[in-house]
């Protein structure tokens, strides 16, 4: 497997790990603002969820493993992309860096849900227990989270959100490049 089948395993799996938490899930998949989404039931089929290029155009896509949201729309719904950015670890021949990177957005007027729960930073608390300085079949060393960023996702302010970012060194022959 090269280097970018590998960045490839990694974004399928960001995506996986996601969509296997419930409570993310629920976050991003229930708008309502009225009630806490973890106290509603499981997320029913979290596959369908997940934006793939090839299914139907109507589809609510709340998982994207793209660097960019296809389309900004008029739903105001909650999403998450996860991608990955390969860096260099040094000169070495033996070592690569790579930035796992998660882009929790939500409409702004479901930002807030009663009870004064942050959804976005809800989303961030759980994304954090799944990937903060834990051990990685990419990683010769445990995921480092790094400093979020807040960011704005549309010019009208209406798609907000942050950043996340958990750094990675691999150590095989898959990553690594000869000179």
């Amino acid at each position: 497997m090269g280097v970018y089948a590998t960045l490839e395993s990694m974004i399928n799996e960001m995506v996986s790990e996601v969509a296997k938490n419930q409570t993310i899930m629920k976050y991003i998949v229930y708008d309502d603002v009225l009630a806490d989404p973890v106290l509603k039931p499981d997320v029913p089929d979290v596959q369908s969820y997940i934006y793939r290029s090839t299914s139907a155009e109507k589809a609510d896509y709340r998982l994207y493993p793209l660097p960019k949201i296809p389309t900004i729309t008029e739903d105001k719904k909650s999403m998450i992309l996860c991608w990955v950015r390969p860096t260099q670890a040094s000169d070495s021949i033996y070592f690569k860096d790579f930035i796992l990177y998660f882009d929790i957005i939500s409409h702004i007027d479901i930002w807030t849900i009663a009870g004064g729960i942050v959804r976005p930073l809800r989303i961030m608390d759980e994304i954090n227990d799944i990937f903060a300085f834990k051990a990685s079949e990419y990683s010769i060393g445990k995921l480092v989270p790094l400093e979020p960023d807040y960011k704005v996702y549309d010019s009208r302010g209406l798609y907000c959100g942050y950043r996340m970012a958990f750094k990675g060194t691999d150590f095989t022959k898959n990553m690594c490049g000869s000179r």
